[in-house]
């Protein structure tokens, strides 16, 4: 054991005083003179009263009550070795703290997010003295924690922050934090500058963080319980239960209001895993919410970790617009990571999401035309997603935009340029700026598609820019051309969670496919892969709108996509994904902290879950923005009394899925960098125990008065 202020023991000698005031507060006899005494014979002085110490135990209980204080003031602390890779030179430090959903989780040793600020603190107290350190939050709104070389304060402001709400639990990835962490280095590159990223081992935690940083930067992951110098398998996460995706549709052969609500519930494994939970089996119930009101319940049984689906109907009243719902899990006791427990959704008895589909390169035979199999997809599930399909040709479509602009597309939910030449550039900026107020933009390559023309008119609206075509390659020794097999999919891709199994398009064969320029700061997400590794089918959002790009065709002509099972559920999913942007009831959803980004000249009151009303001014490009997502519930958009548009928020369902905290990948080591020593406080019991001296005292002294 070790002293931060060991000159502060000095105030030990204090303990003397109280015996010091006792010895010199003793009474000195005085001699009395009587007049009797006059005719007494002198005789030895007696003494008749001495001063002493009449209760012993009371003061040495004092005396160890400002030992204590003596004690607690010197700040005693421990020093044990610590996982973590410190330089141990000074250097400039941001600290970099996960504070998403993912970090609620409840552990054996308390909640994860509350022993990062211990982690926080531990870091900088092993910090070599001259070090200057800040901290930023993978909340993009929250505000950074500049460079200082007050090493007290990212543990106190960290706190604050999370105490006063100005911290929210979203789903960014740590690597999404990291430009922000690197703006706060200064110009001067005499000290290193490194990043210690705080965090759990999720794919979205620690496992986001790039293998290299900006360079002269060094990336070092520090899971939380190494950074606090535990072993990690102490840190025990129990198994919870969580809801993925809850989608509905309209039941009209049930009844013309009537709407089916499905789902299902997913069993997340613990960590460490008990050696029975495979094959337990664990009854869950489900209870589904309109308008406030119970209306339905259903049991679930998970076996091993798994999910189950769920599926209630519910028939809505003739009046019924727009209506607020909710589908909760109903477990018997607490869930370690609350957050996935309920689903806000709104439904409605009338849902239709409309489609314009441009047709690039139309045959008269059907199995030759660009369209002829997604069209027959889109129908086969008509009945049940009620799409509504309509067919424009590019020119068409080109003067539309000409004559009204932006408007030409504001009732359409999803454009699909299959195999089209890229428009003139006088259209751009009208299908642009429908992109940004919510339009889904589905663009699938062909023939008629040329890298320089469509890098040059879409410029920020596809994910990633296009190269050449290329055709599959031979195979070694052989003159045939082979094929480009498909990958399974992600399914943990916004529109492709909730699926069990994979699509059923790993075994397509593709024979001509674009490859894509790779762009490591481009906010992308890749749902289909080609084996190679190259992107099949990718998405990103723009505005409030989202785009997706499929590297191939649509038709037989480069793949034969279509033929294969997965091809409808591929469609009617990435139909569906892309129309969320807009306003239709029930589709546009929110991650909690998404800024919600929708078109209009005039201001609009949102009224949020805890019936918060916010006023949202457009700016100047008549764009409104409202970015307090951070309830997860049904909101309400009004403009002068009446209801003009619906959201929900929900939590991210990756969020739900967590590792053992020792599993983080990421940056490595920093050059210099070596294991570290943590401090340990000890003075807080110190001041415990005083508190119960200082009771025990209080009742001494109350029993000698009575």
């Amino acid at each position: 054991m070790s002293l931060l202020s060991p000159l502060l023991l000095l105030g030990l000698i204090g303990l003397a005083l109280p015996v010091i005031a006792h010895f010199l507060g003793r009474e000195r006899p005085r001699p009395l003179q009587l007049a009797s005494r006059r005719f007494v014979s002198p005789q030895g002085e007696v003494l008749t009263h001495r001063r002493q110490l009449r209760d012993r135990a009371l003061l040495a209980l004092r005396l160890l009550l400002l030992a204590l204080v003596v004690f607690a003031l010197s700040r005693p602390t421990t020093l044990a070795p610590s996982r973590m890779n410190l330089v141990a030179t000074p250097h400039d430090a941001v600290i970099v703290v996960d504070v998403s959903q993912s970090m609620l989780v409840s552990t054996s040793r308390g909640q994860q997010l509350a022993r990062a600020i211990e982690a926080v603190e531990a870091l900088v107290s092993a910090l070599p003295a001259g070090s200057r350190v800040g901290l930023v939050t993978t909340d993009p709104l929250a505000p950074p924690l500049p460079l200082s070389p007050a090493l007290e304060r990212p543990g106190q402001w960290l706190t604050r922050e999370l105490e006063d709400g100005g911290i929210r639990h979203g789903s960014w990835t740590l690597a999404s934090a990291l430009p922000r962490a690197t703006d706060l280095f200064s110009g001067d590159e005499q000290a290193p500058q490194v990043i210690y990223a705080i965090g759990d081992g999720t794919a979205r935690g620690l496992a986001s963080l790039p293998q290299t940083g900006r360079v002269g930067v060094a990336v070092v992951p520090v899971p939380i319980f190494e950074a606090l110098a535990e072993d990690p398998l102490d840190a025990a996460i129990a198994e919870h239960v969580g809801i993925e995706a809850v989608t509905w549709e309209p039941a009209r052969e049930v009844d013309p209001r009537a709407v089916r609500i499905t789902g299902r519930v997913r069993r997340h494994a613990g960590y460490p895993a008990a050696e029975d939970e495979d094959v337990r089996v664990r009854e869950v119930g489900v209870e589904l919410e309109v308008a406030g009101t119970k209306v339905g319940r259903t049991q679930v049984s998970l076996t091993g970790f798994d999910s189950e689906g769920f599926s209630f109907v519910h028939t809505l009243s003739p009046t019924d617009g727009p209506v607020a719902a909710a589908v909760s899990l109903a477990l018997p006791s607490p869930d370690p990571l609350p957050g996935d427990d309920r689903f806000p959704l709104w439904i409605a008895a009338q849902q239709r999401i409309q489609v314009i589909v441009v047709n690039g390169d139309p045959s008269e035979l059907r199995a030759h035309d660009e369209v002829f199999f997604l069209a027959t997809a889109l129908h086969s599930v008509d009945a049940q997603h009620a799409f509504e399909i309509h067919g424009r040709a590019p020119e068409q479509l080109e003067q539309s935009l000409r004559d009204k602009g932006p408007e030409a597309l504001a009732e359409v939910d999803v454009l699909i340029l299959a195999n089209v030449a890229a428009f003139d550039e006088d259209v751009m900026p009208a299908l642009r700026t429908a992109v940004e107020a919510g339009l889904g933009l589905w663009v699938t390559v062909g023939d008629r598609v040329t890298s320089d023309a469509y890098n040059d008119r879409f410029g920020g609206l596809l994910p990633l820019r296009l190269r050449e075509p290329m055709t599959a390659g031979t195979a070694p020794g052989q003159a045939t051309a082979r094929s480009e097999g498909m990958a399974p999919a992600d399914l943990a891709h916004p529109a492709l969670q909730g699926l069990e199994s994979d699509l059923g398009v790993a075994g397509t064969q593709t024979r001509r496919l674009f490859l894509l320029e790779p762009d490591p700061e481009a906010a992308h997400e890749v749902a289909l892969s080609f084996q190679s590794g190259a992107p099949a089918l990718l998405t990103h959002e723009v505005g409030r709108g989202r785009v997706a790009l499929l590297a191939t065709s649509i038709d037989r002509d480069w793949s034969d996509l279509p033929l294969r099972p997965g091809f409808v559920p591929l469609a009617e999913r990435t139909i569906d994904y892309l129309a969320g942007g807009r306003r239709s009831a029930g589709r546009a959803q929110l991650h909690i902290g998404d800024v919600r980004v929708t078109a209009g000249d005039a201001p609009v009151l949102v009224i949020g879950p805890d019936q918060s009303r916010t006023s949202i001014i457009p700016d100047d490009d008549e764009v409104l923005r409202f970015d307090k997502t951070h309830l997860v519930g049904t909101y309400r958009v009004e403009r002068d009394g009446q209801l003009e548009d619906v959201f929900s928020v929900v939590s991210d369902r990756r969020e739900s899925v967590l590792s053992a905290p020792s599993q983080a990948t990421g940056a490595g080591r920093p050059v210099g960098a070596g294991q570290s020593l943590v401090r340990s406080p000890k003075w807080r019991w110190l001041v415990l125990l005083g508190a119960v001296a200082l009771a025990i005292e209080a009742v001494i002294r109350r029993r000698r008065a009575s």
